[in-house]
C-alpha cells in the first residue's frame, strides 16, 4: 500500500489517496491490453460480445460482417491480452468476454491517473 497526496486542480484542496500497488494490474498487461483494445474492428467485437453471455465465431462473423480468418485474427489477439475466452466444442469456437479483465484495466488506468495526478502534486510542492 503506497500513499500519494493529490491536489484538486480547481480548487487546490490536497487530499491523501492509497494505492493498494500489489493489486494493480501490472503495466505490461495493461499495455497489452489497451493494444488489444487499439484497433476499431476489436473495439466492435468487444461490444458485441458485450451483449452476450457467449457467441459463436460464424455468428460473430456474420453479425460483423467480417470474413473467418479476420475474425480469427482479431480474437486472437483479445484472447492473449486476456479480454475474451475461447472455447471449443466440436468445429465450432465460441467468445466470451472477461469481464474481470476489462474492470482490472479500467481500474489501473484510474490508479495510473491517480499516481500521474499525485506526482503532479509532489512537483508542485517542491
Amino acid at each position: 500500500m503506497a500513499t500519494f497526496t493529490r491536489v484538486n486542480a480547481s480548487s487546490g484542496i490536497l487530499k491523501e489517496i492509497k494505492v493498494d500497488l500489489d493489486s494493480a494490474l501490472d503495466l505490461r498487461e495493461l499495455r497489452t491490453a489497451l493494444k488489444a483494445l487499439g484497433d476499431v474492428e476489436r473495439l466492435r467485437i468487444v461490444q458485441l460480445l458485450a451483449g452476450y453471455q457467449e457467441i459463436s465465431v460464424s455468428h460473430l462473423t456474420q453479425a460483423l460482417r467480417i470474413s473467418q480468418p479476420l475474425a480469427s485474427w482479431h480474437l486472437r489477439i483479445l484472447r492473449k491480452a486476456g479480454i475474451i475466452s475461447r472455447r471449443k466444442e466440436g468445429r465450432q469456437a465460441y467468445c466470451s468476454l472477461n469481464r474481470r479483465k476489462l474492470a482490472q484495466c479500467q481500474e489501473a488506468l484510474a490508479e495510473l491517473m491517480g499516481r500521474r495526478d499525485a506526482g503532479m502534486a509532489r512537483q508542485d510542492n517542491m
